[in-house]
């Protein structure tokens, strides 16, 4: 439903600060979200302060719902939220930053719950693929519950009213097992949300 703002003559006020998210916004709100995962013992709460309309993740239009492409890295990691924060060690390929040093190309946080481990990866290059392993010490990553996979066509690609969606969450099943170990492909500008069965 539209917010109701009416002004000083009666009538209904503009749409004001109605902000379109593309692919590279949806990228860093995963990257936000692993920096909250991976800062858990500090973090202890964060909240969105819009969720409809204005600088929103849903955007309404009369009857019509608009879902940007920052909703799905909520969803993905709402999804899979429970557990104890790990430790995560990333071991790749990096690249520099103006303001931040050197990075890696995959950001990366997960979530131990239970017998199920939550991996969250961003693949930040712009034009290649990543292979990426995933190991947690003393268990072995033995299945693949389910995951999704995050991407698009460039990294402007925004959803748009009165249009098929460009930017969604697909399920994703194209991972490997081997020596108590999973294996994946991260293509570029993604990010992934995974449950993977351990024992």
């Amino acid at each position: 439903m539209d917010p109701v703002w009416i002004n000083g003559h009666g009538e209904f006020a503009p749409h004001l600060i109605e902000e379109i998210y593309n692919l590279e916004d949806a990228l860093v709100v995963a990257g936000f979200l692993n920096s909250f995962i991976r800062h858990a013992d500090i973090v202890k709460i964060a909240n969105l302060a819009q969720v409809v309309n204005v600088i929103a993740p849903l955007m309404t239009r009369g009857d019509d719902l608009l879902v940007q492409s920052i909703f799905h890295p909520f969803q993905m990691v709402s999804r899979r939220r429970h557990g104890v924060s790990l430790r995560t060690v990333v071991d790749g390929p990096t690249y520099a930053t103006r303001s931040h040093g050197v990075v890696p190309v995959i950001d990366a946080s997960a979530i131990l719950d239970r017998d199920t481990l939550h991996v969250f990866a961003v693949n930040r290059s712009v034009d290649e693929s990543a292979p990426v392993g995933i190991e947690l010490a003393g268990a072995s990553v033995s299945a693949l519950v389910d995951a999704e996979l995050l991407t698009g066509v460039g990294p402007k690609s925004a959803n748009a009213f009165n249009a098929a969606p460009e930017i969604v969450a697909d399920e994703y099943d194209e991972v490997r097992f081997s020596d108590g170990s999973a294996h994946l492909e991260l293509p570029p500008l993604s990010f992934l949300a995974a449950s993977l069965r351990i024992n």
